[in-house]
């Protein structure tokens, strides 16, 4: 069996921007753009993958750093810069975007008006709880938890326990004490 993750890797790895050593994506998936996808090594993506990077967009692109590891059902969507660091562990269900449709202009469709594009930085070592949805402009520090089904739009900072909708901190990691504690 991994005979064929290895051969499915160096096949893919031909369309990719960069695709470090070792990576699994599983399969089905749905893959548009790939040559501004960057993976580094040992990237683990398991079935149901869906990638798409909208290329006329200039800076439209997609990096995933060394050791992220993603279960089933991911959807990354990008229209600028989508960063997810390295020994990022993904949980199942998520989807990570820096697009949002505009719909100001009420005589077209929303398919049809322009995308708002935010960067998205996901920071290392980080955990993305199951069903979780990363908003256009999010920024999480390294080390971030964030908890099941949260939607995440902000900018947190190293150590912190994010939860809900809307996502907020609930608890930090103390380094005098090494522990986390709650965030009144």
């Amino acid at each position: 069996m991994k005979i064929f993750w290895v051969m499915r890797a160096i096949c893919y790895s031909l369309f990719f921007k960069k695709m470090g050593k070792l990576c699994y994506l599983g399969k089905p998936l749905f893959l548009k753009g790939l040559s501004r996808v960057s993976f580094g090594a040992r990237v683990r993506i398991y079935p149901h993958l869906r990638m798409e990077v909208i290329t006329h967009y200039k800076k439209a692109q997609i990096l995933i750093e060394d050791e992220v590891s993603a279960g089933q059902n991911l959807h990354l969507i990008s229209a600028g810069m989508l960063k997810i660091g390295r020994g990022t562990l993904l949980s199942s269900n998520i989807m990570i975007t820096n697009v949002n449709h505009k719909f100001e202009d009420i005589s077209k469709s929303v398919t049809d008006q322009s995308l708002e594009v935010k960067d998205v930085c996901i920071g290392e070592n980080c955990f993305i709880g199951f069903g979780s949805i990363i908003m256009p402009g999010s920024q999480l520090g390294n080390h971030c938890i964030v908890g099941a089904n949260s939607v995440v739009k902000g900018k947190f900072g190293d150590h912190c326990v994010i939860v809900g909708n809307p996502a907020k901190v609930i608890k930090k990691y103390n380094k005098i004490t090494k522990k986390w504690e709650r965030v009144v």
